[in-house]
């Protein structure tokens, strides 16, 4: 059977030919006819099928130019697996993309080839990225940048910049994201390369939004909007009309926003980028929220929602999914409840602590992207840490050694002497210093404070989950490093200070924050919640009632 489907697929070739490339609309099932049969081949038939993929891809206008097919049989299958990824990732089927770069990379290393696992890894790392996997996205795209720094090549390492921009962007980390995007910027600029420049201000514009900066966020997205313009790449021009939105809404222009992707939406669709149509459709119906326009913002929340969970899009869906959710709160309250519970879920796995501390660690490694510089760095410290622990290790045994001769020469003179009995132990004031110091540490150990301490150590650490709060998610590992103690110490000290635990404490300030904002501004039960750090407002209600004694909506009434 295998035979038979090999000898169509070459008939097909066959009568197709090198120069009657099939039109557009059969070119999917042809590449996968293609790759099937290459995956199969051996030697010159191989070499062939090759040669017809690389042609119909240089006709679709995929490539920037033609590929050469290298002589070797093995190299040729690793261009052909990563020609694949590539087309796979632009017709968004992304398995298979994952599929064919990744053994695209595996042969790469195989024939040092630091140039195609470059391209690989960034393949990789977006689709990682894609699949909301940061630790991943930033591991290969971190290899892609320490290849094209160690390969002085300027257009990779600009590439790589872009893509660690935009985890860091996504991982809720953006200031460190602009150092990045802004070396790409500069990189661009001296390269002369408009559609990348472009490219690189969509990318910083998302960043600056992120940080809160909507006046730059702007400014860069009207310059990639005026480069994508100018060139007639329209498809990337609405794109940068749905990031001038965002910035526009972001600064209370609601009117400017929808009249941006009003004008880009449809060609979006047209362009059959639909990535950046929910994007946009997500932004569209938060617009529609605010002017009260439930009932149609729900409508492109739901299309939204479509496709980021078709294409397993968490961080995008966890938006759509929230939005729905406040559209249906008044129409149907248990099933805004219910999206509000998977958005919850949602957010909650993109953003916890080990993802964070993995993302930091990571960028602490590559802030100046010059691995070999940090290895000389280690083997010039390894040497002298190694010289340093000889000369201890001799200044130590000459110590020992003269102690010893001491010793015995202080018995060979004293032998026999009454008051030698009578004297005190050798080191008995260290034996006292030793245990006093042990005693302190074990009252440490167990979170005792002097009481002079526990108030500033209270309102020390109030200040922190608050910070913590505002910011959106409490780390307590985070809170107990900045305080130089360990997680399990920070506990102690809490429950000996308060009776309670740091779960307990961090309720009460969220209630407390949650009073406040009952009691001074007219934000829904919903938003009062959310901002509190819980998401879900039934919870919030049942929890708020107990610690209260009455419910937010009492509490409010209550307040003229």
């Amino acid at each position: 059977m295998a035979y038979l489907f090999l000898n169509l697929a070459a008939a097909l070739l066959t009568a197709v030919g090198a120069t009657m490339l099939p039109a557009s609309e059969d070119v999917g099932s042809t590449v996968d006819s293609l790759l099937l049969a290459f995956d199969s081949q051996k030697g010159e038939d191989s070499r062939r099928t090759a040669s017809l993929f690389f042609e119909l891809l240089e006709q679709e206008e995929f490539s920037d130019g033609k590929i050469e097919i290298p002589a070797e049989s093995r190299p040729l299958k690793a261009l052909t697996w990563y020609w694949a990824g590539e087309w796979y990732f632009d017709c968004q089927d992304y398995d298979r993309s994952m599929e064919y770069s990744l053994k695209a990379m595996n042969l790469s290393k195989f024939h040092s080839d630091p140039l195609l696992e470059a391209d690989c890894a960034n393949i990789l790392s977006i689709l990682h990225f894609r699949r909301s996997d940061y630790p991943k996205a930033m591991e290969y795209a971190e290899r892609m940048l320490e290849i094209a720094r160690e390969q002085k090549d300027i257009s990779r390492i600009s590439t790589s910049l872009n893509t660690l921009a935009g985890i860091c962007l996504a991982s809720r980390q953006p200031a460190q994201g602009e150092a990045y995007i802004l070396e790409a910027i500069h990189l661009c600029e001296q390269g002369k390369d408009s559609l990348k420049l472009a490219i690189r201000c969509g990318m910083a514009a998302e960043i600056y939004h992120s940080m809160g900066d909507n006046r730059k966020s702007l400014e860069y997205s009207q310059r990639a909007y005026a480069l994508d313009s100018l060139s007639g790449r329209t498809d990337k021009a609405a794109i940068r009309l749905a990031q001038m939105a965002d910035a526009c809404s972001a600064l209370g222009d609601h009117t400017k926003a929808k009249a941006c992707l009003e004008k880009a939406m449809p060609v979006l669709k047209e362009a059959g980028n639909l990535q950046s149509w929910a994007i946009s459709a997500n932004l569209y119906g938060e617009i529609l929220l605010e002017s009260g326009e439930t009932s149609e913002a729900e409508t492109y929340f739901r299309e939204a929602l479509k496709i980021f969970s078709l294409r397993r899009d968490r961080y995008n869906e966890s938006r759509s999914r929230l939005g729905l959710s406040k559209s249906l709160l008044e129409s149907d309250p248990a099933e805004s409840a219910r999206q509000m519970q998977i958005y919850s879920s949602l957010r909650d796995s993109l953003y916890d602590s080990e993802m964070n501390m993995g993302l930091n660690e990571m960028h602490a490694r590559f802030q100046n992207g010059r691995l070999q510089s940090e290895r000389d760095s280690y083997r010039r410290s390894l040497i002298l840490l190694s010289a340093l622990l000889v000369f201890i290790a001799l200044a130590t045994a000459s110590y020992i050694f003269i102690r010893r001769r001491r010793l015995i020469n202080k018995a060979e003179t004293s032998a026999g002497s009454p008051a030698s009995a009578g004297s005190p132990a050798p080191d008995s004031d260290n034996t006292g210093r030793q245990e006093q110091s042990t005693q302190a540490e074990q009252s440490e150990e167990s979170g005792q404070c002097e009481p002079g301490e526990e108030s500033e150590f209270i309102e020390n650490l109030g200040a922190l989950i608050r910070e913590a709060m505002d910011s959106g998610k409490v780390d307590f590992e985070e809170i107990a490093s900045r305080m130089c103690i360990s997680r399990t110490h920070l506990n102690r000290k809490v429950k000996s200070i308060t009776g309670g635990t740091t779960s307990d404490l961090v309720l009460s300030y969220r209630i407390a924050k949650a009073k406040e904002l009952l009691l001074t501004t007219d934000l829904p039960v919903w938003e009062v919640a959310e901002k509190c750090g819980i998401s879900d407002p039934a919870y919030f209600s049942t929890l708020f009632k107990k610690a209260v004694g009455k419910s937010p909506g009492q509490l409010r009434k209550e307040r003229s």
